[in-house]
């Protein structure tokens, strides 16, 4: 009985070493993954060891845009571990800006949809007659416009998108409007903006010969300029 107690202490032991053993060796082989972090950069010797270390690859491409920057002053008398976590953070705040612009330019953009509403009510095609100095016929669009905000408007600047019933595009015309301001919840009449004919391109033929009821009209604004002094869209 002696002799079994004995040797179930002497197997425990052998466990304890086993275990003590791997415990030893996990943590040296972590040391000595890790040992890489405290690295002071250098250049591209750095570098070097930083590709052929046990670091993540998620950590070699932190480093990896780090140096990218080429940029000393994010480099010089740190270590990769530090360059990697101001990297990490360094791209979270670019995240972060970029998600703001973006979130800022959808609402802007929003905005500019809104603050106008143009409709082409009718078209008026006014012949050329050399003894009036018109070389060219000219096809005027009837228009109204309507101004959704709440500030007065004194310019815009639009695409008025001419298609076919079936909405095959035929021509974009540029609008350009600052003859007068267009005041806050109001609306102003548009005459004198449309196509001078150019006779040998097909699209300013059709626009001029199509009846009227068989075209379609949209416009997209791209910018406003109010008499405040502040704009929305580009210019």
């Amino acid at each position: 009985m002696e002799e079994k107690k004995k040797k179930n202490k002497k197997i425990i032991f052998i466990i304890l070493i086993i275990v003590l053993v791997i415990a030893i060796l996990i943590g040296l082989k972590f040391i000595l993954e890790n040992h890489i972090k405290d690295t002071e950069y250098t250049g591209a010797e750095t570098t070097q060891k930083v590709e052929q270390s046990k670091l993540t690859e998620e950590e070699k491409e932190l480093y990896k845009n780090a140096v990218a920057r080429n940029d000393s002053e994010l480099l010089n008398n740190k270590t990769i571990e530090t360059i990697i976590s101001e990297e990490k953070e360094r791209q979270a705040e670019e995240q972060r800006q970029l998600e703001e612009k973006r979130a800022k330019e959808e609402a802007e953009k929003q905005e500019l949809a809104n603050a106008i509403t143009l409709n082409v009510y009718n078209k008026n095609v006014i012949y050329k007659d050399t003894s009036a100095w018109r070389f060219n016929d000219f096809v005027e669009l009837k228009m109204n416009c309507k101004n959704n905000t709440d500030k007065d408007i004194i310019a815009l600047n639009g695409i008025i998108k001419i298609s076919d019933l079936f909405d095959t595009p035929i021509l974009n015309i540029t609008l350009l409007y600052d003859k007068g301001t267009i005041p806050a919840k109001g609306e102003v009449d548009i005459n004198d903006i449309g196509l001078e004919v150019n006779q040998f391109m097909d699209s300013h033929i059709k626009i001029r010969d199509t009846e009227f009821s068989k075209l379609k009209f949209t416009f997209e604004t791209t910018s406003v300029a109010f008499s405040d002094g502040t704009t929305i869209g580009t210019n």
